[in-house]
């Protein structure tokens, strides 16, 4: 089955549903009021799924998995950027856990299209 829409990827999508979540908890306080946290946090989720879209829309392979490559960085740098909003107050111990998992879940969608990318040949 082709995919034509960068949007039915699970990784995009988990992305997404990050990206979502990050820019609901930063656009309260106290999150909303450290500007250089927020807009570093939500630079770095919405690169994920940027990434991933300019990349799909390159159609070969290999370009592509440099996208995905870019995109598995900043899915690492909001990781990192959801460590320490559990460690500033910006978030409960319940949201962190649900972003984490789905950070994990994301990783694993992403690393897998990585993979994908890297190891079969251009379609037709």
């Amino acid at each position: 089955m082709k995919i034509k829409d960068h949007k039915k990827l699970i990784a995009w999508w988990l992305a997404n549903e990050l990206r979502k979540r990050v820019m609901a908890f930063t656009g309260r306080p106290p999150a909303a009021r450290d500007f250089e946290f927020r807009d570093q946090i939500r630079g770095a989720s919405r690169s994920v799924c940027r990434n991933i879209s300019e990349g799909f829309y390159r159609y070969k392979h290999k370009e592509f998995a440099n996208f995905v490559s870019i995109a598995k960085g900043s899915l690492g740098e909001t990781q990192d950027a959801l460590e320490d909003a559990l460690q500033s107050g910006f978030v409960t111990r319940e949201e962190f856990d649900e972003m984490w998992q789905l950070s994990k879940r994301c990783m694993a969608a992403v690393n897998g299209l990585h993979f994908y990318l890297r190891t079969t040949k251009e379609p037709d």
